[in-house]
């Protein structure tokens, strides 16, 4: 329909009776939608149902895509995801985040290694291991790395907080690896509470 919420009601009903075979019309759609229309068929996307609907999303990777996999909590993307990842891709680093689970963590952390940019993958490690309601293993993983990937796990740390947190951190202010101190500094001004008050100040002073 050239009727705008004609067509955006169609969407919208394809998205509830839809299943697998809808995504390719959902995908021409969404490549020549407006930016308005966009989030409509995403949702259609993330309503579609079957058990071949993952499958398909994964087949055609894109940011919107990729959202919808999200909003369908489609864990079995995450290999998929991980490959995306591995190539610097910024929306497939954010949807391990919320999709992986604490015994890919150590996959994740190993793409700061390879990160021109390392924030988006300290933000989907913080977001994982926050859910995971984990922060021992990033601790742990802390206390053994070195260099670039060390300041990262201190800034994580300084995301997810706690006292096993604070005391990895502090460690890190008084060894001799510049980067690792000034990550641990940032972690702990941006600190929950007063805890490391007296740490910070010493650094200062």
């Amino acid at each position: 329909s050239q009727d705008p919420p004609v067509r955006r009601a169609a969407i919208a009903a394809i998205g509830r009776l839809g299943d697998a075979t809808s995504v390719p019309v959902l995908l021409r759609l969404l490549a020549a939608a407006e930016k308005d229309e966009q989030p409509v068929i995403v949702d259609a996307l993330t309503r579609l149902r079957g058990p071949e609907v993952d499958a398909a999303l994964v087949q055609s990777p894109q940011p919107e895509t990729i959202r919808a996999l999200v909003a369908r909590g489609a864990k079995s993307a995450v290999p998929a995801l991980f490959a995306l990842a591995e190539t610097g891709n910024g929306d497939a680093i954010s949807a391990l985040g919320k999709l992986a689970d604490a015994a890919d963590g150590p996959r994740l952390m190993g793409l700061l290694d390879k990160a021109e940019d390392r924030q988006p993958v300290e933000a989907a490690l913080a977001a994982l291991y926050r859910r995971a309601g984990d922060v021992q293993a990033v601790a742990d993983a802390a206390a053994q790395a070195s260099g670039p990937r060390k300041a990262s796990l201190l800034a994580v740390l300084g995301v997810l907080g706690g006292d096993r947190a604070l005391a990895v951190l502090r460690e890190a202010l008084k060894g001799g690896d510049a980067d690792a101190k000034l990550a641990a500094v940032r972690a702990l001004t941006d600190w929950e509470d007063g805890a490391p008050l007296a740490d910070l100040q010493a650094v200062a002073e």
